[in-house]
């Protein structure tokens, strides 16, 4: 387990377009698996086309709506896992001039893991979707339990299966109350 404080910027400008990232985007874009999530490949694009679940694209959008209405930053804790890591993070959504947003995302803590083939990227799904909550990644193993990675895959015996399903993100019940219970 380590420890770290590292900081990943990209900013949005009034017309929801990514127009800077910090200089050490494209490394953590890498780690994660996300060739196209680099730099090249993303800035001048609107932050949605990055952004697959619609529940999650609409909790950004009242989150940037309420930082740009009162000028007050907004702290939201979330992970940020790939296969081998899981990553503890502040995400920080900050008003810039000019309608402009700033989103920080502060690695607090790293975890190492045994690599999850769930979470690997070009793999063969079947076809099935499992809902992952986009800021803790706990996982809907049914409609009123979420659990951590781990537990849902033992839960759902995923790695017992020929093939595993995809990744739907959502919010789970306890990150949408703390979202929505958030102080402006």
């Amino acid at each position: 387990m380590s420890t770290d404080k590292e900081v990943f910027v990209y900013r949005i400008n009034s017309r929801d377009e990514i127009y800077y990232t910090s200089g050490n985007w494209d490394t953590f874009a890498l780690e994660n698996g996300g060739l196209k999530c680099q730099s090249e490949y993303i800035l001048g694009r609107k932050i949605w086309e990055y952004i697959d679940s619609v529940e999650i694209r609409q909790l950004y959008h009242d989150i940037a709506a309420r930082v740009l209405q009162t000028g007050k930053s907004a702290t939201i804790p979330i992970n940020c896992d790939s296969p081998a890591l899981r990553r503890e993070m502040l995400l920080t959504v900050v008003r810039l001039p000019g309608n402009e947003i700033e989103y920080r995302s502060q690695l607090i803590r790293t975890i190492p893991r045994e690599p999850i083939d769930l979470l690997q990227g070009g793999r063969t799904h079947d076809g099935t979707l499992l809902q992952m909550c986009c800021y803790c990644k706990s996982i809907a193993v049914s409609a009123e339990l979420w659990l951590p990675t781990e537990l849902a895959i033992v839960e759902l015996d995923l790695f017992h299966r020929e093939s595993l399903p995809g990744i739907s993100h959502g919010v789970c019940p306890a990150c949408y109350e703390i979202i929505m219970n958030e102080p402006e």
